[in-house]
């Protein structure tokens, strides 16, 4: 997922906070309990004896607010209130949760002044946030009063949340990888005599046979957003990797089996007019939608609308929701099939990609990090964020896997609070699921400079004239929208990026990346 632009003023109060949405009450709240099956007996006792001795620390009942990226569903409101009720018995802090979009975040962080909590990542702009003076420092002495849980248990995690070796930041407690999936319809593979998608050229196959056959759809219906899709699909295998950002659609990259680490341009890169001369060849032949760059429906929709033969799923967890849906009507005669989004590799992801922050103008920093810790010391609160209401949401079964009842109506969250430790193991029973996950747990590797904060502050001009040129030219060239051929496209993009600095700009990003290096011994 891809940001346009940070914001720069954050003492510029006149903002509209009014644009955030107060997360509605879901249906069926009233009454309903949260199973503790869940839980194992020790960790249930632990609970109880944090909650008992939070009641004599001195502490007073407290509110908060706490802003998270979420998508509302019926539910939601009670699995949030779920939450809160469990943070408030355990350490006096009452919680009050709102909804963040990627289009409402900069602005509601500018604004600022009801802001306790709010969800921050990479991809969000944590680190120009944190230079901008968005977020609140947090001091290893703050830690260790009021999140004595985090601080004994993170480690070298808190590190990354540091920017110029200040902390502003929790990150998640999280060692994970993208899993990227696409979604395909066996019906029409065997229909064209398409064996498996497995390969670049099947996909090519599959798509070209559903374009010059399948009036009614569009082979691979994105929307206009999803242009890093593209990226994601050709640029893991080159072993790119991103410098200081955890997804694809970048500027520039490092080669992340380089020993020097040397930092370089991808529109001077062969590979990437390679790139560009298939993605034109795919917007002649038809695999995207005329109206792609305006297009707002995602593909997962448009494939279940019958209108799209591919579609892009974020992991395996996403495809086995859509499995379990689709087999319920004539859908299942579709014959879905699943193949990673990559065929070697793919990068395991970085600390920064999921976040808790304090802002700056919050008036209750000590009361936001007693229910961070609160909630990290209570494995329900992570399991209510990611899987909902035990019983209603999801089940276990007799091995203590984890199955969907109703994802729908759970919704998504994306809070900061993660901890690998209490995750469930989850029971794929979607066609050929073993050997996709098996596949995707084989292309893991680390790209070292995952985890680097890079600053802005000597470019912060050059940025921002390098983002508005990849918004004019790169995006409409991930769909093959270009002028001239595919080498005078790329000639014309480069020259712009060079009158916007950005030989300056790898100069300073090979600077701190090698700082960077050298402090972790690489």
């Amino acid at each position: 997922m891809r940001k346009k632009s940070r914001v720069s003023g954050y003492m510029a109060l006149t903002a509209a906070l009014a644009v955030t949405m107060l997360v509605g009450c879901g249906d069926g709240g009233s009454g309903q309990k949260v199973s503790q099956e869940s839980v194992p007996p020790e960790e249930s006792a632990k609970s109880e004896e944090s909650a008992e001795a939070k009641k004599e620390d001195g502490f007073g009942e407290e509110k908060i607010t706490y802003y998270i990226h979420a998508g509302e569903a019926k539910d939601t409101q009670w699995t949030l209130d779920e939450v809160s009720k469990r943070v408030k018995e355990r350490c006096g802090v009452e919680i009050a949760f709102k909804l963040l979009t990627d289009d409402n975040y900069d602005l509601t962080l500018s604004a600022g002044e009801n802001i306790d909590l709010i969800y921050g990542a990479s991809w969000l702009g944590f680190v120009e946030n944190a230079q901008n003076g968005a977020f609140a420092e947090i001091s290893e002495e703050e830690l260790q009063t009021y999140a004595p849980f985090v601080f004994e248990n993170f480690g070298d995690v808190l590190n990354a949340g540091k920017v110029g070796g200040i902390c502003y930041g929790i990150p998640a407690k999280q060692n994970d990888v993208p899993n990227r999936c696409l979604m395909a319809r066996g019906d029409l593979m065997e229909k064209y005599g398409i064996p498996d998608i497995d390969s670049m050229e099947n996909i090519e196959k599959y798509l070209t046979a559903v374009a010059e056959n399948e009036p009614d759809m569009v082979p691979f219906d994105l929307p206009g957003n999803h242009w890093f899709i593209l990226l994601n699909m050709f640029l893991p295998d080159l072993k790119w990797g991103p410098v200081g950002a955890t997804g694809f659609g970048e500027a520039v990259y490092i080669h992340t089996q380089d020993p020097e680490h040397q930092v370089f341009i991808a529109d001077e890169q062969p590979e990437m007019l390679a790139f560009t001369e298939r993605m034109k060849e795919w917007n002649e032949k038809g695999f995207f939608s005329r109206s792609v760059l305006s297009n707002q429906t995602s593909s997962l929709d448009s494939f279940k609308n019958g209108t799209s033969a591919l579609a892009y799923m974020g992991n395996p967890a996403d495809c086995q929701i859509a499995w379990d849906e689709m087999q319920k009507d004539d859908r299942a005669a579709w014959d879905l099939r699943f193949v990673p989004l990559y065929r070697e590799a793919q990068m395991v992801e970085g600390y920064t990609k999921n976040l808790v922050c304090i802002s700056s103008f919050s008036k209750h920093k000590e009361a936001a990090l007693r229910a961070v810790n609160a909630m990290y010391e209570d494995p329900e609160v992570m399991r209510l964020f990611m899987y909902g209401i035990e019983g209603t949401h999801y089940r276990l079964d007799e091995e203590g896997h984890m199955e969907w009842i109703d994802a729908d109506s759970k919704g998504w969250v994306n809070t900061g609070i993660i901890y690998d430790d209490y995750k469930y193991p989850l029971r794929y029973t979607f066609s050929g699921a073993q050997e996709l996950v098996d596949r995707l747990d084989g292309m893991k590797y680390v790209n070292p400079a995952i985890n680097v904060a890079m600053s802005d502050d000597a470019v912060s001009t050059q940025k921002v004239a390098i983002e508005e040129i990849k918004n004019q030219y790169m995006t409409p060239r991930c769909f093959g929208i270009i002028e001239g051929t595919p080498q005078e496209a790329l000639d014309k993009e480069l020259a712009e990026l060079k009158k916007a600095g950005i030989d300056e700009f790898v100069l300073d990003r090979q600077r701190q990346l090698d700082a960077y290096m050298e402090s972790i011994g690489e």
